[in-house]
């Protein structure tokens, strides 16, 4: 029995090898990269009833695709318009089917359309129909009229992808507040759009960033667009006309259920693929998109973390420090309170000064600062504020400390550091700073100066170590920079006997006249002013106690070396313009980095000539704008009482050689405003991320790109990938390919035939 089982057990297990032999065989033959990336979407093959259908009465329509697919998103991207009081439902599985069921009657005599965006995607990549518009009619006919444009930015000029184009017929001022478009388009990466089955008319045109999806601007965060006058629908191109009726079991693309062409745009820097404008066409429709948010401030936190700080957060940028005093302090008694604001400018730190507050536990505080009322008129907002902090006893302090591994308090942060000897060590000044800020006062609501610093052995008197200030101008040791001291608790006297500053040459210090000067919004910092020259090395010495802090702390003797730039490094630009019609407002010129920072504003007259030297050497950009309010700010639209305020950027980088004075001429409406935004202009991270869908395409683009190019490397000749693969990467088919060889062949043999003869 037993040599019977092992007999038949024997050929199984040599069938069972044999099977998986030829699994790793074929295994090995698949492409090791695992094939390239899906990016063809689905495919409309058969619709009951046909897209384009008149006299539409039935409540149902059925969408069947080549492949299984799924609805994202439907009450955000599907739009129905006109729109009904019930949306339809959209029942969708993992089929290749989607169905619409109408829950409201429909209006006779009446163009219906349901616009998808991008909201139908396959299964396997997610790939999206983009474009793709359903459209029926209750009467005889189906409109046909349209309205094409583009949303670009008001300021920067970029074009604004994904956001809703819509139309209002009559009444558009009430109606874009209070009801949703009569029609919709949506903007594609590029910022065109076409607004579709319009019936002859006019209409006002309005473009929104939809964030309740009410399609109707109903809140004045959503950034918008609009025009002025009302703008007529024309019939499409001869070339792009709709054919009507739709075949409902053709397999053929039909224009009603394609994408408009600037779907596959390559960026948004303005290095545009073709599109529904074509390569040099104006956009038919150009929109300037803005946001109408009025800046109401208001204060976020306030907070107390130490005996010696109080710190207050708001909601937007502060234009200038609020006021704040203590309550119970006499309004006469100056320099209490020392600010130090944040970078973005909405945090402001206050030191306290006086240890007849610092040492209480409790403080009130009034603060007032410039916000705007309900009406949205400028008015001042008084605080009252209650500000509690309680000192930790020193054994918990010790304890504390022991357990976060003995963390440096403020004067070993500065002794370990050591003095600043050049302007390279100085980068490190902002931690040091921030790290003291954390430290001074030793959270114990005691002096200061007696007890937020402990030296080491050799001496038990605390002292501030200075640094030089890490420079975030572009215009760094350079002239035009601004230099500063920093220290670990705000200076405040400045002994100006024991102030040093020498021009060195060969070893050789030569005195030059300096001043120290307290900086008014950053506590830790004195601004060092002097007549400092290019290609020049300078020492700084600061004798023992020159400077001392707003608690009596005194500065260690130190000397800072600073080393300016070669002037060979810098160049700069004169700019003359042409006259615009600013009818009594101001032109103001902004120099942008790459990154889109303002590095230097400056009024301008029309026909007039203005230089802007000491620019370090590379590439820089040009916007001018028209103050038309002279409130000293660009502006937004208002609607409906006003557009934004005209922006213009100088179409190329503006290049800075060294040693050279580039000479440029801006005429600012010589080129349309859809050209206008230079290619290196880099956009925000916030309008990046719209456009994150076609990165992804992007992303795909490029990596069947490179999987192309290592296939043809590794295989040569013999890579013959499949049609279907071929579909995706964008190449002619295996029966296109051979007849393309054959066509070669045969014109090379007609050529050889013509050289014999």
């Amino acid at each position: 029995m037993k040599q019977f089982f092992s007999s038949l057990l024997l050929p199984f297990v040599v069938l069972s090898l044999l099977l998986t032999s030829l699994i790793v065989g074929c295994a090995k033959q698949a492409s090791p990269e695992g094939g390239p990336y899906d990016m063809t979407p689905p495919r409309l093959i058969k619709s009951d009833p046909s897209n384009g259908v008149t006299h539409f009465s039935g409540k149902k329509i059925k969408l069947t695709f080549n492949e299984n697919v799924k609805v994202e998103k439907s009450n955000e991207k599907v739009i129905f318009a006109p729109p009904q009081n019930t949306n339809p439902r959209i029942l969708s599985g993992t089929g290749k089917s989607i169905t619409i069921i109408f829950e409201d009657s429909l209006h006779s005599n009446t163009t219906y359309t349901i616009d998808f965006t991008d909201a139908i995607v396959d299964l396997n990549e997610g790939n999206p129909l983009e474009g793709f518009v359903f459209a029926f009619s209750t009467g005889d006919k189906i409109d046909s009229m349209e309205i094409r444009g583009q949303v670009l930015d008001a300021r920067g000029l970029y074009p604004i992808p994904n956001v809703f184009v819509g139309v209002h017929k009559e009444g558009a001022d009430s109606l874009f507040r209070t009801q949703a478009f009569l029609r919709t388009g949506r903007t594609m990466s590029d910022g065109s759009f076409v607004i579709t089955h319009l019936a002859p008319g006019k209409y006002h045109l309005f473009a929104l960033n939809d964030l309740d999806h009410s399609f109707s601007y109903s809140q004045r965060s959503e950034g918008f667009a609009f025009l002025s006058e009302a703008v007529e629908a024309v019939a499409p191109s001869p070339q792009e006309e709709i054919p009507l009726p739709f075949a409902a079991d053709s397999a053929k693309k039909d224009s009603l259920n394609a994408p408009p062409k600037s779907a596959d745009f390559s960026d948004f820097s303005g290095q545009k693929a073709d599109s529904i404008l074509g390569r040099n066409e104006k956009p038919d429709h150009l929109l300037l998109y803005s946001i109408d948010l009025p800046q109401k401030q208001f204060l976020q936190k306030s907070a107390r973390q130490d005996s010696t700080r109080l710190t207050l957060t708001f909601s937007q940028p502060l234009e200038q420090l609020p006021l704040v005093r203590l309550l119970d302090a006499p309004v006469e008694k100056k320099g209490l309170l020392l600010p130090q604001i944040d970078e973005k400018r909405k945090e402001v730190t206050y030191w306290i000064t006086d240890s007849n507050y610092y040492r209480r536990d409790t403080l009130q505080l009034l603060t007032e600062y410039a916000t705007l009322d309900s009406l949205e008129h400028p008015t001042l907002q008084t605080d009252t504020l209650k500000l509690i902090y309680r000192a930790q006893k020193k054994g918990q302090t010790q304890k504390k400390s022991r357990d976060k591994g003995n963390t440096p308090s403020l004067s070993q942060s500065s002794s370990e550091q050591g003095v600043s000897g050049s302007s390279s060590q100085g980068k490190e000044t902002r931690k040091e700073g921030a790290g003291a800020k954390e430290n001074a006062g030793n959270n114990t609501g005691e002096n200061p100066a007696s007890t937020a610093t402990q030296e080491d052995d050799e001496e038990k008197t605390p002292h501030l170590t200075p640094q030089l200030a890490k420079s975030t101008s572009p215009f760094a040791l350079s002239p035009r920079d601004t230099l500063a001291i920093t220290f670990a608790q705000p200076p405040i006297h400045v002994d100006t006997a024991g102030v040093h500053l020498y021009s060195v040459t060969d070893s050789v210090e030569t005195p030059q006249p300096v001043q120290l000067r307290l900086h008014p919004e950053q506590a830790l910092e004195l601004q060092i002013l002097a007549d400092l020259q290019f290609d020049t090395k300078y020492r700084l010495q600061l004798d023992s106690a020159a400077i001392r802090s707003c608690y009596g702390v005194p500065n260690r003797a130190a000397s800072l070396d600073i080393a300016l730039e070669s002037a060979d490094k810098f160049g700069a630009i004169s700019l003359s313009f042409d006259s615009l019609a600013t009818r009594g407002a101001t032109a103001y010129v902004e120099i942008l980095s790459e990154d889109n920072r303002v590095l230097i504003t400056r009024p301008v007259l029309p026909d007039s000539t203005i230089t802007l030297d000491m620019l370090p050497a590379g590439s820089y950009y040009g916007r001018l704008w028209i103050d038309q309010n002279n409130n000293g700010k660009w502006d937004a639209g208002h609607y409906p009482t006003s557009q934004p305020e005209p922006s213009y950027l100088y179409p190329k980088a503006m290049t800075i050689q060294p040693k050279f004075t580039n000479e440029i001429h801006w005429n600012a409406t010589e080129v349309p405003l859809s050209k206008q935004r230079p290619s290196g202009l880099k956009l925000s991270e916030e309008t990046s991320q719209r456009g994150d869908q076609m990165n992804q395409k992007r992303q795909r683009t490029n990596l069947n790109e490179e999987y192309i190019k290592r296939m043809r490397e590794r295989y040569g000749d013999k890579w013959n990938p499949s049609n279907a693969d071929r579909r995706i990467l964008g190449l002619p088919t295996r029966a296109e390919e051979k007849a393309a060889r054959q066509a070669e062949e045969e014109a090379k043999k007609e050529k050889r035939a013509r050289q014999q003869k």
